[in-house]
């Protein structure tokens, strides 16, 4: 055993509660609740099931039905132990942690989860690239279709998913982590020094896979499954793709601190600019805010796009157009001439308790490589010793400048 050990966190969050139905009286699981639905199906009686050939009524969900008929009835399973007749599906061989991998048996399942959603979004990409292609296809801008006919042939040969690939992945990015000695506190290529989170609510912490180049599937099978991705935190992993474009990042960003302002107050505003885009998209987000469109919530709120465009500019000016986490100078420009690398410091909107929204008082401007995806709004419960999940001035002030 090593001395030291990944962070892995369970919990059980008792989020299925019952709806009363289950006819007890008093009964303490309607606050209380159940920590997995199949708990809960089984208070309230929904999972027995009937053996459909000898009628013997079975409990515990549909698990037990399969094992019973496999026991009791083995002349009517087929060589994969089987029986489409009575709806009863073939058995899969179990995929088991690998050997010298086992005591890291929790990270080993969480990375074949992250692994499964990023050959999942690598399919998804592939649909959402040939609509885009017959979107500009149908309005004839021929620069759009061969910019994303240049992406789509990237995706020409996208790993399927299946659980023999997601094991495999897993076993070999797990066996890197630990002849690297990444499983414990390390130095980082991007330059900074952490350790992960192997974890659902790892927040800024959790391990991810960062796409090299964003226009590359995270596995493709003619190469090197790994040759496009990289292990990172999940605070660094965003769509401006910091470490794309930044080989030491904390020293550049080091080194951006520095700067002077560089932004043309006469585009500030321009229809085309980064900072007009960032406030164009909050005004027209979609998201839900406590059971609210956003864009609903902003129109109540301000009125119009004119006077939310105003409160913005004006928390930018109060801010004297730096970042309100890093203090670096942000950047401005038109969206589509823009060289990525400065992308990474231009200017976000960010909403300081994503649970509220982007509404008066919870807004703030940032750097885009600060503004990172914060599941708190998504979290079903909430625990004080979970890890943070967007930046702070102090969690800046540790990682970058200590």
């Amino acid at each position: 055993m090593p001395k030291t050990m990944p962070k892995h966190t369970k919990r059980k969050s008792n989020n299925y509660k019952c709806d009363g139905s289950c006819g007890k009286a008093n009964c303490r699981f309607i606050k209380k609740g159940f920590p997995s639905k199949c708990d809960l199906q089984r208070h309230l009686g929904r999972d027995k099931h009937v053996c459909p050939v000898c009628s013997e009524l079975l409990t515990w969900g549909s698990g037990t039905l399969y094992r019973h008929f496999r026991g009791k009835h083995q002349k009517l399973l087929n060589a994969n132990d089987g029986c489409p007749k009575h709806n009863i599906p073939n058995k899969r061989s179990k995929l088991k942690v690998p050997d010298g991998l086992k005591e890291y048996k929790d990270p080993f399942y969480y990375l074949k989860e992250k692994i499964r959603i990023c050959i999942i979004s690598d399919h998804q990409r592939f649909k959402d690239l040939e609509k885009s292609i017959e979107k500009y296809q149908e309005i004839n801008n021929q620069d759009k279709v061969r910019y994303y006919t240049n992406i789509l042939a990237n995706y020409a040969d996208v790993v399927e998913k299946t659980d023999q690939n997601i094991h495999q992945f897993a076993t070999q990015w797990l066996r890197y982590l630990v002849q690297t000695k990444r499983m414990d506190t390390f130095q980082h290529e991007s330059g900074l020094i952490f350790a992960y989170h192997f974890q659902k609510h790892g927040g800024l912490f959790g391990i991810s896979l960062d796409r090299k180049h964003n226009d590359y599937p995270h596995f493709d099978g003619s190469r090197n499954a790994f040759q496009n991705v990289r292990d990172v935190r999940l605070c660094l992993n965003t769509s401006c793709n910091p470490l794309m474009h930044y080989k030491d990042f904390k020293q550049s960003v080091l080194e951006q601190i520095k700067l002077p302002s560089t932004l043309d107050l006469n585009i500030l505003m321009h229809r085309k600019s980064i900072c007009y885009r960032s406030i164009s998209h909050i005004w027209n987000s979609k998201r839900k805010v406590k059971n609210q469109v956003e864009h609903v919530l902003l129109k109540n709120m301000f009125g119009d796009l004119k006077n939310f465009k105003s409160y913005c500019k004006k928390v930018l000016e109060d801010q004297d157009y730096r970042c309100a986490i890093t203090g670096i100078y942000l950047l401005n420009g038109m969206y589509d001439t823009m060289p990525d690398e400065e992308k990474v410091f231009a200017m976000s909107i960010n909403a300081i308790d994503p649970k509220v929204g982007h509404v008066k008082g919870n807004i703030e401007w940032v750097c885009r490589f600060i503004n990172v995806i914060n599941a708190e709004k998504n979290k079903k419960v909430h625990h004080k010793d979970d890890p943070p999940n967007g930046w702070t001035k102090e969690l800046f002030e540790k990682y970058f400048l200590g």
